[in-house]
């Protein structure tokens, strides 16, 4: 610290002998600033939060590499006219399919196949049960025709009702629609299978923005009035996300800049001051896009709100030196004089302030959680940019506007002292009442818990509803975990095993989280000559004089059922393309990859981490090679493995780091340990009123912690360094001349942290609740607790020296007597 005030100081003098020169160096500092700032990507995966060379993002990479993803970009066309809209999606259809980078377009399911074959996936006891309940059934028809047949059952029915049963039973099969399409037959889905990931932004973007344009070329209008078309799936969320995310970076920095230039024109009631202080703040984190550019080349989704809690943070420095500026000028120095001094008083502080909060984000920079890590090296390297911009451009800008604008002559007026009393805090009411306010809460620390929901961590998407609409027509999720084998034949071995841990999971207390585990294999059903045996008989129980004895309905339901009871053996090569397109990746290899479907939503967020644990239960000894799970679920998992491993060294080095920033600027273990006090309590209560509030944990405001630590502890410091400092005083003529700096330095870093509430992004926004309540809870620890306190301390101090004395008195005048 000592070095680096020494080299703000050394810093000041250039700047002060070479105005002109500075400020156009730092302008061409800030033009290439500007110029790398323009070039950063934002990045919303998951699979970019954790390291590149973690085993799960390896693993995603070369799923994605083999594969190009198992996700589609999802076209819904709703329209009560079921043939418009399969002209529509017949025209949509030829029109994609020319556009390079598509794999394939899944809009028709193989109907015909499956109303063929359908019954060769049923098991074979099913079919003889099958079998058997026509066989009972034609056996009552020909007794009711010798009236020998008695009817025992109140709910038999007749052959021609069975028949009715049947094709409704098999309606999944016997159907015959040619569409994706929900029940009601007013929702139809188009899977579009780009040969890209969807984490690959860049790409989808230019291809939406080709798709909208042909939708409306199209006009969906002209097919029928009423027909409309939306897109979703990740490759839609990944480009809404990315979109939600640069709003987001800009309003936020926004609202945060805004915000402070607000409080500095109540706090100097002025317009020059907040020139003099927003411009300098403004070049410095055009430095720290630049820097992040050149280190990262992006952000992600935490990082981006990088710039909205620095500026809230940083305007405290300009408050500062302006204001300390504007003090020795009041006091009769020339312009150059008061800066030069201003610059001298605030080199230590300054130091020492930037040292603490930077620290508090670098500590981030120890987790390998990239959301914790680029947020950490960026904020921490942008506190010191926002000093070394202050140090920098201020008394430059300050000499020459100055020069060219003078100040009013009521300006250099030395203002009125506050006639604010401090006196009622010293009192052992406010150290009760702040106690229970503080301290009470900490009964709730048990009810804190974490939350694994990511459509609260991740921005709203609009299509929330549609994807659940979209999920009901296929029975399941669009979007399953992927595993992907060495082998192909190891993949029917792998998903075998998986089924077994769907067995043990289903039979135990808390079930299981599969809902269907998939390979290509799959669709090749066993037993099927015996299938077909058992068909074969099914269809011979249908005589002439049995069909005779059906009615129109009954006989065009059988008719229907009849094309099932043909079906031909089915091999892998037989298979329609719109089932092994889906198990083909883009190496020309077939059946590698086994899908796992989930039974539960995503808001369930503990099946989420059961689900992955679930996945990884599963062994196959048979498999020729090891096989690799996949997927959002997997990520997400492995980001909260993470941060449970590392969270507590990450908060344990900034700990660390504060105290021993305090040791050093307060030299004694004693003081030290007195500072840290009101900081401890007020963390502690965050932690309380967490609880109370229903405030949960999450992989994002985990870092709230230590940045809590980081920036608070200024508040202790300024106030105890005065008590320290100046024995002399009375402490309510320290807390006096402190309050105001402690209150202005927590309301522009509350204003910093605020503005992360306006984000969309659930994640952030509780980031910036949980530090604004933690900057709340250490503000009032300084301000109310922490001075009751010493001031109690400090009257039983002076009470036990009074009454040493009163017994060294009594001593002395008892030793006199005794001698006289």
């Amino acid at each position: 610290m000592i070095i680096f005030s020494s080299l703000l100081k050394g810093l000041a003098r250039i700047t002060l002998r070479h105005p002109v020169v500075v400020l156009l160096l730092g302008l061409l500092i800030t033009t290439f600033s500007v110029l790398a700032a323009k070039k950063i990507e934002i990045r919303s995966s998951f699979s970019d939060l954790l390291p590149d060379d973690h085993p799960a993002v390896i693993q995603a990479k070369e799923l994605d590499r083999i594969v190009g993803g198992a996700s589609f970009i999802v076209v819904a066309t709703e329209s009560k006219n079921a043939e418009a809209a399969d002209r529509f999606l017949g025209d949509l259809r030829q029109a994609v399919s020319r556009h390079k980078g598509i794999r394939y377009i899944d809009d028709e399911p193989p109907h015909q196949f499956i109303k063929k074959n359908g019954l060769l996936y049923l098991t074979a006891e099913e079919l003889v049960q099958l079998k058997d309940k026509i066989q009972r059934q034609i056996s009552q028809e020909k007794l009711k025709k010798t009236n020998l047949f008695i009817d025992l059952e109140e709910n038999s029915t007749d052959l021609s009702g069975e028949f009715t049963k049947l094709r409704e039973e098999y309606q999944s099969y016997l159907g015959g629609t040619h569409r994706y399409q929900n029940k009601e037959g007013t929702l139809f889905v188009s899977l579009i299978k780009p040969d890209w990931r969807a984490t690959e932004v860049s790409k989808t973007e230019p291809f939406v923005s080709d798709l909208n344009r042909i939708i409306a070329d199209l006009n969906p209008q002209k097919y029928d009035p009423g027909l409309s078309v939306r897109l979703t799936g990740p490759y839609i969320k990944a480009l809404t996300q990315r979109t939600i995310l640069e709003r987001d970076a800009t309003l936020l920095s926004f609202i945060s800049l805004l915000g402070a230039i607000l409080y500095l024109i109540f706090h100097f009631r002025g317009l020059r001051p907040v020139f003099l202080i927003s411009l300098p703040l403004i070049v410095s984190l055009s430095w720290t896009l630049g820097v992040a550019y050149w280190i990262f080349h992006s952000l992600n989704l935490f990082s981006a709100s990088a710039c909205a809690i620095v500026l809230g943070l940083a305007a405290d420095y300009g408050i500062h030196i302006f204001s300390e500026w504007k003090r020795h000028r009041q006091e009769g120095r020339s312009v150059e004089e008061a800066l030069s001094e201003a610059v001298e008083h605030l080199g230590r502080p300054f130091a020492a302030a930037s040292f603490t909060t930077s620290a508090a984000f670098l500590a981030l920079s120890l987790s390998r959680f990239k959301a914790f890590f680029e947020l950490g090296i960026i904020a921490g390297i942008s506190i010191i940019l926002c000093v070394v911009a202050f140090v920098f451009l201020f008394p430059p800008l300050v000499l020459l506007t100055e020069k060219w604008f003078p100040s009013k002559s009521g300006f250099l007026k030395t203002e009125r002292r506050s006639s604010f009393s401090a006196q009622w805090v010293f009192s052992k009411y406010t150290f009760i009442a702040s106690s229970l306010l503080l301290l009470l809460p900490l009964i709730m620390i048990p009810q804190i818990r974490f939350d694994y929901d990511l459509n609260k961590i991740l921005g709203e998407q609009e299509t929330k509803n549609l994807d659940q609409q979209v999920d009901t027509i296929f029975n399941r999720t669009v979007n399953p975990e992927v595993v992907l084998t060495t082998v192909p034949e190891d993949a029917p071995r792998l998903a075998s095993s998986l089924r077994e841990v769907q067995k043990k999971q289903r039979a135990s207390s808390i079930g299981t989280t599969f809902k269907t585990v998939l390979s290509l294999q799959d669709f090749v059903p066993e037993d099927q000559e015996e299938k077909i045996k058992i068909a074969r008989e099914i269809r011979s129980l249908f005589t002439p004089a049995i069909l005779q004895r059906l009615g129109p309905e009954e006989r065009g339901a059988y008719e229907d059922f009849k094309i099932m009871l043909r079906p031909e053996k089915i091999r892998l090569d037989s298979l329609p393309v719109q089932i092994t397109q889906k198990f083909s990746d883009r190496e020309g290899g077939l059946g590698r990859m086994v899908f796992i479907f989930p039974n539960f939503s995503i808001q369930e967020s503990e099946k989420l981490m059961r689900f992955v644990e679930e996945v990884r239960e599963a062994e196959c000894p048979d498999c020729s090679g090891p096989f690799h799970a996949s997927g959002e679920s997997t990520l997400f998992y492995e980001i909260v493995k993470m941060l449970s491993r590392e969270g507590k060294y990450v908060i344990g080095f900034a700990l660390l780091t504060i105290l021993g920033a305090l040791l050093i600027n307060f030299r004694t273990i004693s003081s030290t340990l007195t500072a840290f006090i009101p900081l401890g309590v007020g963390l502690l209560a965050t932690l309380g009123w967490m609880g109370v509030l229903g405030i949960p944990f999450n992989i994002i405001n985990l870092a709230a912690l230590p940045i809590i630590l980081g920036t608070a502890d200024d508040y202790t410091i300024h106030f105890y360094e005065r008590v320290r400092s100046e024995p002399h005083l009375k402490l309510g003529e320290v807390y006096t001349k402190s309050f105001q700096p402690i209150v202005g330095s927590a309301l522009t870093t509350l204003i910093g942290f605020g503005s992360l509430i306006f984000a969309n992004m659930g994640g952030v926004r509780s980031f910036g609740t949980l530090c604004c309540l933690g900057i709340s809870c250490c503000a009032i620890t300084t301000l109310f607790w922490f001075p009751s306190l010493l001031d109690i301390l400090q009257k039983r101090k002076k009470s036990y020296l009074r009454l040493r004395e009163r017994e060294l008195a009594t001593q002395e005048t008892v030793s006199e007597s005794a001698n006289g």
